[in-house]
């Protein structure tokens, strides 16, 4: 299966889940997320979830971080004329991005060596590309594991991918 395959072939499974199991899976994704070490962690860069898309809504655990961390500086990416632009998550002015000392992302799926499949933009694989000391860190429901996802020269593999029953991590 190539990647357009594969992409519409996920957005099928998640399109086709009800909002009431993403909502609970979403909660499980989030305490594991929570449970990993965020002590050394200043800067920090995730995604806002969009409800339509049905990623993975990770809501629950920014309002545990901030009020558990309340030190780190939480950031997100929107769009802004049309030009993805990185923000502060909590008054959404547009700042010059730093380098992060994490980073989730959504994502459609992945594979066991850590390789994800998102939308098929890009913006994701050249943000992580200059975020060289970034835990990078990936969410994903369980039905978006694959046996391979094909890889490409620019594709940048995660350190951790976490769903509702599993943490996949990197040992290298």
């Amino acid at each position: 299966m190539n990647k357009a395959e594969l992409r519409s072939h996920l957005k099928n499974l998640r399109r086709n889940m009800p909002d009431t199991e993403r909502s609970t899976l979403s909660q499980q994704i989030c305490q594991r997320l929570a449970a990993l070490d965020w002590a050394d962690i200043n800067t920090f860069h995730c995604y806002e979830p969009i409800a339509p898309l049905k990623e993975v809504d990770i809501t629950a655990f920014i309002a545990t971080i901030q009020k558990q961390y309340p030190k780190i500086q939480l950031y997100t990416s929107r769009r802004i004329d049309n030009v993805w632009k990185v923000v502060s998550w909590q008054d959404h002015n547009e700042v010059e991005a730093p380098h992060f000392d994490a980073v989730i992302v959504p994502m459609l799926g992945f594979d066991t060596s850590l390789h994800r499949i998102g939308y098929g933009g890009g913006y994701y694989d050249k943000f992580l590309a200059i975020q060289l000391h970034a835990r990078k860190i990936g969410v994903c429901f369980d039905l978006g594991r694959v046996q391979q996802v094909p890889e490409e020269p620019h594709d940048v593999a995660l350190d951790t991918i976490i769903t509702e029953s599993n943490i996949y991590k990197s040992y290298s």
